[in-house]
């Protein structure tokens, strides 16, 4: 910019000495006449280009100030707010706070840089999660030469614009479905292995029966008839990963995505909470939603309460314990409404639900109870607060009775308890989620992603619409 107005000068300058030599060369006999008339002119049009460079300097210094300004201005604010408790009167302080900072920049930058008069004014704004900055100045300058022509001064104006958006805030709820179920081996592989060590422990063990190994019963934490152990501690000891075990992982995996994102962004605008969906106690019959951590951004506390993600109690015989809609109702008790994100006070709020969608219901129908698929009716209450609901289905495939001969049979308790509802699961579970938040996960690797993906997806949400 300096350069161009340089150039400028010296075109000036150069054109009346231009102007002002070829009249002394004129051997017109009106030389004399017509330099005294034009050398006041021309004198005057070369001072005009001093007093305009003046302007056109100060024009500019005043602009790298003002940029300067709202630049900083907007962020300031951005900070102040983010470290505030979000109420209006913190929102308005912020404000005040990064305007006032503002101007003290430009001042100092004008008083180094202008001679010139200078006044102006710097406008924060904040609008849904963008912080707005205009600075806006006049600049006025005295002028020598252009007096000749009636001119006392040059003016200018400056406009500066600058913006910054914020995270918005954003409280994540994840009901954890910790039912036996969630025993089952995460891949296909797993299961086989699973059933081949069990039955080579049962033989071990005494059992000379055709019954023997399972899949189907090998998801509970009971001990087996045969194995001292816990069929769960066997898979343990195998180094064979079950559906919790997957879910366990993605948990801590996205809580460690939420950390990350927040020390980039340097806001802890995000806020998860864990609850698991269960039996109250062994041998019981009643549901319980226990809380595994409270809304907290408190990192290293969530990924502690995450590692102790287990299956739950089982009543005994590993069934009757899968209880959806009771602890669900409770959940929407305890999750405020959703907001727009702008302050804490009106976060945006995600329920994601991650289950296999089979739930208990009270009955004798097969081993001392009924079946159901998930009722869609649960996330209504959610939905009509402005609580988005994402919801992963961690597919109920069919269980074979024997992976490992090559037969197509099925178990009969998948037959039994599973097979009648399992056409009605996903749509069921489509049907509770809000539009686009529903994800379908048949093994272990895809539980992982369709976490992680669910996740990104609340960032890419600008607000909230259902």
């Amino acid at each position: 910019m300096a350069t161009k107005i340089l150039s400028y000068l010296q075109y000036c300058i150069s054109f009346s000495l231009k102007r002002y030599a070829s009249f002394l060369r004129s051997s017109d006999g009106n030389i004399a006449i017509l330099f005294s008339l034009l050398s006041v002119p021309l004198i005057g049009i070369a001072g005009l280009c001093i007093d305009y460079g003046q302007i056109l300097v100060a024009r500019h210094s005043a602009q790298t100030g003002a940029d300067a300004a709202a630049l900083y201005a907007s962020g300031v604010a951005k900070n102040l707010i983010q470290n505030s408790d979000g109420s209006t009167a913190s929102v308005a302080a912020a404000q005040a706070e990064a305007q006032t900072r503002g101007m003290d920049l430009f001042n100092a930058h004008i008083a180094k840089t202008v001679s010139s008069s200078v006044s102006g004014s710097l406008l924060v704004t904040k609008n849904g999660q963008r912080i707005d900055s205009i600075a806006s100045y006049n600049i006025s300058t005295l002028t020598y030469f252009g007096r000749l022509f009636g001119l006392t001064n040059f003016t200018a104006s400056v406009i500066a614009k600058s913006s910054a958006s914020m995270p918005p805030y954003t409280n994540l709820y994840m009901a954890l479905d910790v039912s036996q179920s969630m025993g089952l081996a995460s891949t296909s592989d797993g299961a086989k292995s699973l059933f081949g060590i069990v039955a080579s422990m049962e033989r071990m063990a005494g059992n000379k029966g055709s019954n023997v190994g399972c899949v189907f019963g090998c998801h509970v934490i009971q001990n087996g008839s045969y194995i001292p152990i816990s069929y769960q501690q066997v898979a343990i000891n195998a180094n064979i990963p079950l559906r919790i075990d997957v879910l366990r992982n993605a948990v801590i995996t996205t809580i460690n995505t939420a950390k990350m994102d927040s020390s980039v962004l340097g806001t802890s605008n995000y806020k998860i909470a864990l609850y698991a969906m269960g039996l109250a106690s062994s041998n019981s019959t009643t549901w319980s939603l226990t809380q595994i951590s409270p809304l907290t951004s408190n990192w290293p506390t969530l990924s502690t309460a995450a590692s102790n993600i287990t299956l739950g109690p089982n009543n005994g015989g590993g069934t009757g314990d899968s209880f959806l809609s009771e602890p669900l109702s409770s959940l929407r008790g305890q999750i405020p409404a959703g907001g727009d994100g702008n302050t804490q006070n009106q976060a945006r709020t995600f329920l994601f639900i991650i289950t296999d969608g089979l739930r208990d219901v009270k009955g004798s129908c097969t081993s001392g109870h009924c079946t159901a698929a998930f009722d869609p009716a649960s996330c209504t209450s959610f939905k009509n607060a402005n609580i988005t609901v994402a919801v992963i289905y961690t597919t109920y495939l069919p269980i074979l009775a024997n992976p490992t001969n090559g037969s197509t049979s099925l178990d009969g308790n998948y037959v039994d308890l599973v097979k009648p509802y399992a056409s009605s699961i996903a749509p069921n579970l489509k049907s509770c989620a809000s539009p686009g938040w529903y994800v379908e996960a048949s093994d272990g690797p895809a539980i992982d992603k369709a976490l992680a993906d669910m996740f990104a997806q609340t960032a890419q949400q600008p607000a909230l619409t259902y």
